[in-house]
């Protein structure tokens, strides 16, 4: 029934793969979420969750480098069991705290590219703007109508996205205590 709307919106529609793990865990966990681009300026469409779990990457990132930087350079000076309590306790770890983050944008852009995201206040949706791509890997667009007066609530509702994370391109490398992308999977 809805053959060609998937065959249509595939054309548009992007995966976001990410990898966490909790602290002290070696246990990773992927997922993924989905986003659309809308015109070929590099923007993009998201849900307002995807888009908060996008922007804790960076503050995750930037703490678990802080608490391993301070541990790091005051490792020898004091009792490591004691220097570790502290340290988690003032950087709030425990066994249920994500620690790592990472994140992909399967076939958006290709190059280096920063994005920026902008949460809609009331409602869970966020657009995403790719900037300094070389090039962007979608040329079709989702056509929206002028006129809604004939969109009706109710009718069909057909839903596209990447609920299930069926990837496996990723490792924990137990000597940096960390984990990683990698190339196969």
């Amino acid at each position: 029934m809805f053959a060609k709307a998937i065959e249509t919106a595939t054309k548009y529609t992007r995966a976001i793969h990410s990898i966490s793990r909790n602290y002290g865990s070696s246990i990773i966990v992927p997922g993924t979420a989905t986003l659309f681009f809308v015109n070929s300026d590099g923007w993009a469409l998201t849900c307002g969750h995807v888009a908060n779990q996008l922007a804790a990457t960076e503050v995750l990132t930037k703490k678990a480098k802080d608490f391993q930087d301070e541990l790091s350079s005051r490792l020898g000076t004091e009792k490591e069991k004691r220097l570790l309590k502290e340290l988690k306790k003032k950087y709030g770890y425990t066994g249920d705290t994500t620690f790592e983050v990472y994140n992909r944008f399967m076939n958006c852009v290709t190059g280096n590219f920063s994005c920026h995201i902008t949460k809609h206040q009331k409602y869970d949706v966020a657009l995403i703007k790719f900037d300094g791509y070389t090039r962007l890997r979608c040329s079709t667009f989702p056509i929206f109508p002028s006129d809604t007066s004939k969109l009706k609530p109710g009718e069909m509702l057909c839903r596209l996205g990447f609920p299930f994370p069926e990837f496996t391109n990723f490792v924990y490398d137990e000597k940096a205590d960390r984990i990683n992308w990698t190339e196969t999977g």
